[in-house]
């Protein structure tokens, strides 16, 4: 996920909730950056419940938000979030660096 991409996620997500710019942009970085490191070090085969499950839990104890409202967050942010568990499926069969 490039950098733009990334701020398109955090606008969108921003714009349809209500939570702001700061609580929104912390919970999407942090959650979506666990994903890549996931993307680079898994070895198991992930589906997106998983994935989502992982990181929402990740995210609630490097934050300290709720599951519920880190849950909304990224559920709302969820083409992006596709996109990243794609990325997470089509590295299982690459040797891990």
């Amino acid at each position: 996920m490039t950098d733009a991409e990334l701020q398109r996620a955090i606008q969108y997500v921003t714009a349809r909730l209500s939570y702001g710019l700061p609580l929104t942009s912390e919970v999407i970085k942090i959650g979506f950056g666990e994903i890549v490191a996931l993307a680079k070090t898994t070895t198991t085969k992930l589906d997106r419940d998983d994935i989502l499950a992982y990181i929402c839990a990740y995210t609630v104890k490097k934050t300290g938000h709720s599951e519920s409202l880190v849950r909304e967050i990224l559920e709302a942010g969820g083409r992006w979030l596709d996109q990243a568990a794609a990325e997470v499926s089509s590295q299982e069969n690459k040797p891990v660096n």
